[in-house]
């Protein structure tokens, strides 16, 4: 099987800003604009029935079958923010977006996104404080083939995406608080709760097909999805040494309303698909000096650990496993896989002012846990030089 892919974007924006002071206590900052945005998208992919023998090249002579596909994305927006503030410690923002894409129904019509947030800044000591709340709503673009559907042709294997020309946009809206707590320069640390709900969900549903070899899906709304969690972040930076860390608890749940569908997950109260239920993170990195006359910069090396917390995924790995036991295809299965975790490194050094050598590890401790249906990658050990010119 060989692919080849072409992707081109191409964006217009106009914007204009004023910031203004009324009077010495209160000002406003304006920003408004609009902007258009194609993105085109190509791609082809070709099998062959023989196989590659002693580094030998294939022509499209043996070629079995192909798809080619192209697709194109236009959004068109205006949108417009400001932000009120009076004694440059209450600060109230306002904003609006009005977007129009393709990818939707026809019949969709431009779509609105408006959003409001305040925080106050205050300080007491050494310390700085800044509480802050905000509500909005919020979209996103999604490829066109979801509305005008797709046929994949992959070995013996035929996937049907049916088209669907009154999908409408998938919006989430709902309300966050929090605040900002910083101790001198040194030290910070952040503490979010949202409330969102979304509408108009957008996912793939399964119909039977008579041939084991043929799935047909669609992109459809499938009613609502609620979304809580809360998000942490902290930093210290002790000299040269700085610690970084940031972790998130969601509790993603599919609403009421849904149509029929073989995916056996999806039902009102469960588990949204492939949302992990927490993540943690955190990096210890460390600035040395420089050891060479000619260069000043020096280096640095830093030391990451990751958590994903436990998510419904598909059991790719059941799946092919049963098929080469057995020779015959299953229905995919969808579980709750455990969390896994990940240890990365990194090192760079500059050996002139332009030019630094690195060395990358991921997952240094080579971790293969199954993850969503298939063991993770392996140890990967990549290193070279850069240059900036």
């Amino acid at each position: 099987m060989g692919s080849e892919y072409d992707y081109k974007k191409t964006t217009a924006k106009y914007f204009m800003n004023m910031n203004r002071y009324f009077v010495p206590e209160f000002k406003v900052d304006l920003t408004a604009g609009a902007e258009y945005i194609l993105q085109e998208n190509e791609s082809l992919s070709v099998g062959y029935d023989t196989t590659y023998d002693d580094n030998g090249s294939q022509s499209f002579s043996s070629a079995y079958n192909s798809t080619r596909s192209f697709t194109t994305n236009a959004t068109t927006g205006v949108f417009a923010e400001a932000v009120w503030g009076y004694m440059d410690k209450l600060f109230l923002t306002t904003g609006f977006r009005a977007e129009k894409n393709s990818s939707y129904g026809d019949n969709t019509g431009w779509y609105k996104t408006p959003r409001v947030g305040l925080t106050y800044i205050f300080s007491t000591g050494k310390f700085t404080f800044k509480p802050r709340t905000s509500w909005g709503k919020s979209t996103q673009a999604i490829p066109e083939t979801y509305k005008l559907g797709q046929t994949k042709i992959i070995g013996s294997y035929t996937l049907i995406y049916l088209p669907n020309p009154d999908l409408k946009p998938q919006t989430q809206q709902g309300y966050e608080i929090g605040t900002d707590i910083f101790f001198t320069d040194n030290y910070s640390f952040g503490i979010t709760y949202y409330n969102q709900k979304v509408d108009n969900l957008i996912q793939t549903i399964d119909y039977d097909s008579d041939d084991i070899y043929t799935s047909i899906s669609q992109w459809i709304n499938v009613a609502n999805v609620y979304n809580k969690g809360v998000e942490l972040n902290a930093k210290a930076v002790f000299n040269d040494f700085t610690i970084n860390a940031s972790g998130t608890i969601v509790n993603s749940e599919y609403g009421g309303g849904f149509p029929e569908t073989s995916a056996s997950y999806i039902y009102e109260g469960g588990r949204v698909f492939g949302i992990p239920s927490e993540t943690f993170f955190v990096e210890a990195s460390y600035r040395f000096p420089s050891l060479l006359k000619w260069s000043e910069k020096g280096g640095n090396l830093s030391l990451s650990y990751m958590w994903r917390g436990s998510a419904i995924s598909t059991d790719y790995y059941t799946y092919y496993k049963t098929k080469a036991e057995t020779g015959e295809s299953s229905s995919l299965v969808y579980k709750e896989f455990d969390g896994y975790y990940t240890v990365n490194t990194r090192a760079d050094y500059w050996v002139f002012d332009n030019v630094s050598l690195f060395a990358d590890v991921i997952n240094l401790l080579n971790n293969q846990d199954i993850v969503g249906g298939y063991p993770r990658s392996g140890r990967k050990i990549s290193f070279g030089f850069s240059c900036n010119f």
